[in-house]
């Protein structure tokens, strides 16, 4: 398992659009759009600046963990297409331990992602980030999330083009329904509604009640459990799938 996880680090390291996807294109919308939307507010009244910048860093910095979905996606059709995954079919590995090789990197892909976006919404808009250990174990949670419906993602669906159709729906479904985009006060009854279905939503809310509200572990624990229940779905909806997806490798 761990040469796997050696094996992915170095790949998660090399990749060429990992950087961009995972944090330039990040920082590039929150300087962008909270530019835009700052516009809009008095140049004397910092409080609602900073009520835009409070919804754009962690919004956008939820909204691109979920790119973290296409990057496992090649990973995990590339060892099947290129004999890699064949190969490990002929060892004693067992099933767990494949996928757990394959995840631990994107995980930690995540939590570099989200450690940098949040740092770099701290320094640069002086964003408050709260309790440390309340969004450290968001952030876990959070990677957890993303990267067990990259697992899921990535071992049912048939090809590449299927599973950026799938990525692009969640992240961008994810995003308007999540309330990412615009404040979750803000969006239709109905919209607000079916947002409890999208971790997005928890992910979003538990991050604004912890750098804004003053919360602390305690009372975003309902969240967190949340969010961490769609990553074990995930990894559930992978083992259920992996023999399926290993006999498509061998044959």
């Amino acid at each position: 398992m761990w040469s796997i996880v050696r094996k992915e680090c170095k790949l998660m390291i090399r990749g060429k659009g990992n950087l961009f996807f995972l944090l330039v294109m990040p920082m590039l919308f929150m300087v962008l759009f909270g530019s835009v939307f700052a516009k809009n507010m008095a140049p004397d009244d910092p409080n609602g600046q900073m009520l835009v910048l409070n919804q754009i860093v962690p919004g956008y910095t939820v909204m691109f963990v979920f790119f973290i979905i296409l990057t496992m996606l090649r990973s995990f059709l590339g060892e099947r297409e290129f004999g890699m995954l064949a190969r490990i079919a002929a060892t004693p590995l067992r099933p767990l331990g494949y996928l757990a090789g394959m995840w631990i990197p994107a995980v930690l892909a995540v939590l570099v992602q989200c450690t940098v976006l949040l740092a770099f919404g701290h320094f640069v808009y002086k964003v408050h980030l709260g309790d440390p250990v309340a969004l450290a174990a968001l952030v876990i949670c959070l990677a957890v999330c993303g990267t067990g419906l990259g697992l899921a993602i990535s071992l049912w669906v048939r090809g590449e083009n299927q599973g950026r159709a799938l990525t692009m729906l969640i992240v961008m479904g994810g995003a308007a329904l999540g309330g990412l985009w615009m404040p979750y006060d803000m969006m239709p009854a109905g919209a607000q509604l079916a947002s409890h279905f999208t971790p997005q939503f928890w992910a979003q809310r538990a991050l604004q009640d912890v750098m804004v509200h003053g919360a602390h572990l305690s009372g975003v624990l309902t969240s967190a459990a949340v969010l961490v229940g769609f990553g074990v779905a995930g990894l559930l909806l992978a083992l259920l799938r992996f023999p399926r997806f290993l006999r498509s490798a061998v044959h």
